[in-house]
């Protein structure tokens, strides 16, 4: 007989997730408070240094290229600093928007979409790694207008580099540009999808009406910011197109694309060392502590809000779900 021990009533799952989507929102009022403080000191000039997309003034978006990063002068220096515990270059991810993209792809609020690039060097000038980061999901219509109101929604939210800002937080672990916690992967070109569909990168429902939150459509277009994203990824001079490695990872909700492209990513560079990697990204249609399938009824809803394009995805929701 199954025993069982006795315990107070436990928070949902969507709790949680509402209290660490209230997380994010507070750290990037906060972040924009602060940036608005030191613009207001240094008249919102750039110091010249950021390059491309990492100019001073918080509102501007130019996309283009991710330029500016400084390059290493001698093999040596690059040893020494990355000794010292510093990258050679300014180990900088900047923000690359992806304004006219064939695809006609935009996050929730129709911003355009984008992505972090830190350029390679050394023996990483030829490896790329490909990051997903999570952020949960938006799973009704009111859910996903009020996260087009914040960073999770929106590249209009985003810093434009990881510099001083929650992305640079993310840049640990195997996303660090420092040689002695990073030692794989430190020196590679480097590719981190802003986050801003709330569908798990694979909706493709197109314009939706809504009516909160000061919206009147949003866009769930997943599926089509990542192609875009690979579309820009291979057009690059020095990008996938001439990769010898490849990494995809992801974590969390960002485990799901990765899921998905895995196979067609090595598929369409069968010169480069493909590999795949996710991170928490599994999840599990089990029974919770309330005896309910939380996980199951989220994926569902998010499915059908976001119209998953890949058939497999679908097929194994509803199969789950049976």
């Amino acid at each position: 007989m199954e025993r069982r021990r006795a315990v107070g009533r436990q928070p949902s799952l969507r709790l949680c997730m509402r209290l660490a989507f209230a997380l994010f929102l507070l750290a990037a009022h906060a972040e924009r408070g602060l940036a608005a403080a030191s613009n207001s000191t240094s008249g919102g000039k750039s110091d010249g240094k950021s390059g491309g997309n990492g100019g001073g003034k918080g509102g501007g978006h130019s996309g283009g290229t991710a330029g500016g990063a400084k390059k290493g002068s001698t093999h040596g220096a690059k040893a020494s600093a990355n000794e010292a515990g510093k990258p050679a270059g300014d180990g900088i991810a900047r923000l690359v928007l992806l304004r006219n993209n064939s695809f006609g792809a935009k996050c929730l609020d129709g911003s355009p979409p984008g992505y972090y690039r830190r350029v390679g060097y050394g023996g990483g000038t030829n490896s790329w790694h490909i990051h997903f980061p999570g952020g949960g999901w938006c799973a009704t219509r009111d859910e996903c207008a009020e996260r087009a109101t914040t960073f999770l929604g929106s590249t209009k939210y985003m810093p434009q580099s990881s510099q001083g800002s929650w992305v640079g937080g993310q840049m640990t672990g195997i996303l660090s540009p420092r040689h002695p916690e990073n030692k794989l992967f430190y020196n590679w070109n480097l590719a981190l999808l802003a986050y801003c569909d709330g569908g798990g990168y694979a909706g493709s429902a197109g314009k939706v009406a809504v009516k909160s939150s000061g919206k009147s459509a949003v866009f769930m277009q997943g599926d089509a910011i990542v192609k875009a994203v690979l579309q820009d990824l291979n057009r690059t001079k020095g990008g996938l197109g001439s990769a010898a490695r490849i990494l995809v990872s992801g974590c969390s909700a960002g485990g799901f694309p990765v899921t998905r492209l895995c196979d067609s990513v090595a598929a369409a560079h069968p010169k480069a060392n493909v590999k795949c990697m996710i991170d928490g990204g599994f999840f599990l249609d089990a029974k919770d502590r309330q005896d309910g399938f939380t996980f199951r009824s989220i994926i569902q809803n998010v499915s059908s809000l976001h119209r998953f394009t890949d058939s497999k995805c679908s097929q194994g929701v509803e199969v789950h779900a049976s």
